[in-house]
């Protein structure tokens, strides 16, 4: 009840803390006070319909991380930041990013409260040690280094989102270490409590390391590699996992991405149901809904490997309009992640229009394909093999 009403007067702080500065930029003439202590402030407002062609008697689409709800209008996400860089000249630095809507109880931690629609999604401190070029120290919740989505959906090329992003880590809270060797490449070290917890689940900590990489002027190559216990009260058992993404951008219209993965967990490991879990449906039919918690971990426990493969081509011909072709596979070969021995294929075509500077607009056609019955039907003792969906999005920044 304690750490709830702290939470709960940490928000309503930090949202008048908004107002407040919100209202001196807007007050305080050509350079606002604000810009004069180097903090930034924004957001964006995301809002989405999406449906089903399969009409699931359950109304929901298997396999998704954000959009579950099948033949309806979604909330997803208020998005609000606020963070100073550390620099040369200015050695400390924080950021803070807080999500209101149905996203952040998705998104929340372990540990955290996954029922109230609100989410610390950052909340950091770092500070630039005069090492070398710089060593930058963070503490706190902060993004994971890999995959080539991240939860802000203003920053993603699809409105849905990829089984890679959905069964890779989202955050992480602990310490991190970033240097950059030059102005091509960077390295990244930290000690975390795990994935997407914010307390550590059992006496030993995840390791993670990054690369990235500026091969030219075109083309990005990022690592990251974890590597931790990852089981509740277990330190025995082992989660690796290893995420590439290669960028090539060679002109302004066009634009490919790849992404790579690789995890394994060891024997007796929990199966994740990052995807399951937060839906009434599940792929495997033979698991009854009171296995799987709001932010559950573990499906019935058994380790294992999977693998994934994502590809992406974006092209805008225009200022104001862009297309992008996701194809993916995700190989859970041994249930691992899913609960169920399968391959997964998705093919998703996204437009966008940016109707304004601030506000943009999104239609999506995705079709999903496994080689097993997982997807919902208008039969509600039936699944299917296959889904198609339609989205459509519109997103506010700010």
């Amino acid at each position: 009840m304690t750490r709830q009403c702290f939470v709960n007067v940490t928000i309503v702080l930090m949202v008048g803390a908004f107002i407040l500065f919100g209202a001196a930029w807007a007050s305080a003439g050509e350079k606002s006070m604000l810009e004069k202590a180097g903090i930034s402030v924004g957001g964006f407002v995301d809002t989405s319909y999406s449906t089903n062609l399969n009409e699931p008697a359950d109304r929901q689409s298997n396999g998704r991380v954000y959009d579950t709800e099948a033949d309806s209008f979604r909330m997803n996400t208020a998005h609000l930041f606020m963070g100073k860089e550390a620099t040369a000249e200015s050695r400390a630095g924080f950021f803070v990013a807080l999500d209101f809507g149905k996203n952040a109880d998705v998104s929340a931690q372990d540990g955290t409260n996954a029922t109230d629609q609100v989410d610390f999604q950052e909340a950091y401190v770092n500070y630039l040690l005069p090492v070398g070029k710089g060593l930058t120290v963070t503490a706190g919740i902060f993004r994971t280094l890999g995959g080539a989505e991240n939860i802000n959906s203003n920053e993603n090329m699809n409105f849905s989102n990829s089984y890679a992003f959905g069964f890779g880590p989202k955050t992480h809270t602990g310490l991190r270490l970033s240097y950059d060797v030059s102005s091509k490449v960077g390295l990244t070290l930290g000690a975390l409590n795990g994935w997407d917890n914010l307390d550590d689940n059992n006496d030993a900590k995840t390791l993670e390391a990054g690369v990235s990489l500026d091969l030219t002027d075109k083309v990005s190559w990022n690592h990251a590699i974890y590597y931790g216990s990852e089981q509740d009260e277990r330190t025995s058992s082992q989660r690796f996992f290893y995420d590439t993404v290669m960028t090539y951008t060679p002109s302004s219209r066009f634009k490919f991405v790849t992404q790579v993965n690789y995890g394994k967990e060891q024997q007796d490991g929990a199966r994740s149901s990052a995807l399951f879990d937060r839906s009434e449906g599940i792929f495997d039919p033979d698991f009854s809904d009171s296995a799987f918690g709001q932010n559950s971990r573990a499906l019935l426990g058994h380790g294992g490997e999977w693998n994934a493969l994502v590809g992406y081509a974006n092209y805008t011909p225009t200022e104001k309009l862009g297309f992008t072709l996701r194809g993916e596979r995700f190989d859970d070969y041994e249930g691992a992640r899913t609960g169920i021995d399968q391959v997964l294929y998705g093919l998703t075509l996204t437009s966008s229009y940016q109707l304004t500077p601030d506000l943009m607009t999104r239609l999506e056609y995705r079709y999903d394909i496994s080689n097993q019955n997982v997807f919902g039907t208008d039969a509600a003792d039936e699944l299917s093999n296959n889904q198609t969906t339609i989205g459509a999005q519109l997103i506010y920044s700010f």
